[in-house]
This record gives C-alpha cells, structure tokens and sequence, in this order.
C-alpha cells in the first residue's frame, strides 16, 4: 500500500467517520482533485475519508512549520507534511440496507493556517470546509424520566452521569442499572458515544479559571448533564472523560490493554488503560448508558472480490 502526502488542511476535520475530502491521491479512470491553499476542487467521484490519529479528534486546527518536520513527521492531529496510508472510498449516498445516521458535527467557525477566518466563499481559499455544510442535525427529547432519546440513531441515553467508574465497574454494572422502567442498558460503543458530540464546543486544555459555566462542552447540555474535572480535588478541568465498550485491538504505551473512549470537555477521542493507569491504580472515567437499536454502527461489509 502506498503512502501519501496530504496538503495542510487546517480546518475543523472533526468527523472520525464523515470528514469527507474528494479523491487525493487515488489515481483513476475518473480523475482526482488538487488541493490549493486549503481549498478543494473535486473532480473524481471518489472520497477520501480522513482520520486523524486517536487522541486528536478535535475541532481546533493545528499550526505549524512544515520545515520542522522534514521527515514527515507533524504536530499531533495535523496533517502538514505527513505521511498516512489513505483508503478511498465510493457510493453510499443512497445506500440504506445496513446503514446509519452520521450526524452533522455542529461545527460554525471557518479556519486557515492560522487561526478562525471569516466564512469563505465560493472559489476562494479554504472554502468548502465543515462548517459550509448542513448535515443531519441533532434531534433529542428529553423523556422527563431520566433519559433522553435520539431521534436520529434510535438511541436512549442516561441523562446524568453517576460518579466516576474503572472500566471493569463500568461493563459489570450494566448488570444491576436500572432506569425509567428498563433493565436492558449499556455500556456504549465508540460509535454510539460519538455520535452525541457536538463541535461547537471549545477547547479548556490552559484553562486556569475558576468558573466553568463560562465553558462550552462538546456535548448539548440543553439535553445532557456534564461537568468538567473537579480541579478542587487535584483533576485537570479537562478530566470529563467518558468510557465507552470498545476495546483496542492491540496494546498502547507500556504493552496496556487499551479501551477507547470520549472526552466531551475537549472534543478528543482517546485510548485509556482498561486495568492500570498512571500511578498504579485503574483509571475511572465517567458512564453514560445507554440502550435500543443495537445495531447503530455496525459493520456490514461484504468482499466483491
């Protein structure tokens, strides 16, 4: 497989499944795009789906000099001058047996190299990122029971997170929550979890306020209950991270088993150690449950040869 080199886009790619960029680099009997200035001009029918690398699914671009990095290598989450293989993809747009609702990010600021722009127009630089698109926006209902459904995915959520849990209490206590009459709740996976993020929130990582109300979270409070790290108990604001059911397939770090999860105070995917963490002890991350259509996310793939 072949590695190739992507053009700085500094804007908010902030879909882990639907931050979509026409062909680059994808040769083809239909063509490809080119890239200049941040801008894209497709000309193939063809998709480049891209994800940045766990931990750096954020909203806020990532600046650099591209000289710093002559090997390839760039700042976390960037893509300046960095090599990654690339999987195209095609179709889809009409296809609905086996497929789910990705929803639209919430994204509204415009970015360049260096910092948020105004909103770009047609033919300019850097038009034709995430906030110029209207996707499936966000449908909830608070139940008044506690939970809350998702309109969109078919999913019930806990409304209010409990107290922090290791990740072993988290799968083991699915056993015994019950909530607003139903005994059939979950500790969700990546996709589930994701899919409440919303990337209109900011990013606290320096923060050394003392009021957090003055924070946007990546999550709808209208709908769902959050709080930040509890800074008074030795936390960084940016501890609100939540587990989700899905295990890496390998290790990480010091050879640890690895389970992904969501950080709604940054907007940030991440691998947590599933059994010690930093100082010897289990990690505890925050729970939300949830239950119905178990099938939101699933893979479905089938070899065309």
């Amino acid at each position: 497989m072949k590695k190739i080199r992507a053009t700085k886009i500094p804007i908010a790619l902030s879909l882990i499944l639907l931050s979509l960029l026409s062909l680059f680099g994808c040769g083809g009997s239909s063509g490809g795009t080119s890239i200049t200035g941040g801008g894209v001009t497709s000309t193939g029918n063809y998709q480049l789906l891209d994800v940045h690398g766990a931990g750096a699914q954020r909203s806020d671009p990532k600046v650099g000099d591209p000289a710093d990095w002559p090997h390839g290598n760039g700042p976390q989450g960037d893509v300046v001058r960095v090599y990654n293989y690339v999987r195209c993809v095609r179709g889809g747009s009409s296809y609905s047996s086996g497929s789910f609702i990705i929803v639209d990010t919430g994204q509204e600021a415009f970015f360049d190299n260096q910092g948020e722009i105004t909103e770009p127009q047609l033919g300019d630089a850097f038009y034709g990122q995430d906030a110029h698109y209207q996707g499936t926006q966000p449908s909830y209902v608070d139940n008044g029971d506690g939970t809350v459904t998702d309109f969109n995915t078919g999913l019930m959520w806990q409304q209010t997170p409990g107290d922090k849990l290791t990740w072993a209490d988290a799968v083991a206590g699915t056993d015994s929550f019950g909530l607003a009459g139903y005994d059939d709740w979950r500790l969700p996976t990546i996709k589930e979890l994701y899919s409440l993020m919303l990337f209109s929130g900011t990013d606290p990582s320096g923060w050394d306020g003392e009021d957090t109300s003055t924070l946007v979270p990546f999550i709808d409070t209208d709908y769902f209950d959050f709080e930040y790290g509890d800074t008074s108990a030795g936390e960084r604001v940016i501890d609100a991270q939540y587990w989700s059911s899905t295990e890496y397939v390998s290790t990480t770090m010091n050879g640890d088993a690895t389970v992904f999860g969501v950080n709604f105070a940054d907007g940030r995917i991440k691998g947590y150690p599933r059994d010690i963490g930093p100082g010897g002890q289990p990690m505890r991350r925050f729970v939300r449950y949830v239950r119905g259509n178990s099938d939101y996310g699933v893979n479905d793939f089938i070899d065309n040869g």
